[in-house]
């Protein structure tokens, strides 16, 4: 079954917002929905997020339905690497 994707305008600007909020958090963990209803996504924004993060490695499950900020996300964020790759 294909899955629909939500385009999201301004997806970078969005990305750096989410992480900014859970980079303000004291948890190492987070979940997804909540944090994007905080910042203002819909369901289906947040769906399509989650899908291009999770794809990009840039978050990873922590436990349950929480997931966390990679390595490689936090690395991407902070501008310690310049260019991201999604895996084939």
């Amino acid at each position: 079954m294909l899955r629909h994707i939500t385009d999201i305008d301004s997806y970078d600007f969005v990305v750096t917002r989410l992480f900014h909020e859970v980079e303000e958090s004291t948890a190492d963990s987070f979940d997804i929905y909540s944090m994007g209803e905080k910042i203002g996504l819909n369901e289906d924004e947040i769906d399509s997020v989650y899908f291009h993060l999770k794809r990009s490695d840039m978050i990873e499950q922590a436990d349950g339905s929480l997931v966390r900020i990679s390595r490689y996300g936090h690395m991407m964020h902070k501008g310690e690497i310049s260019h991201g790759y999604i895996p084939i």
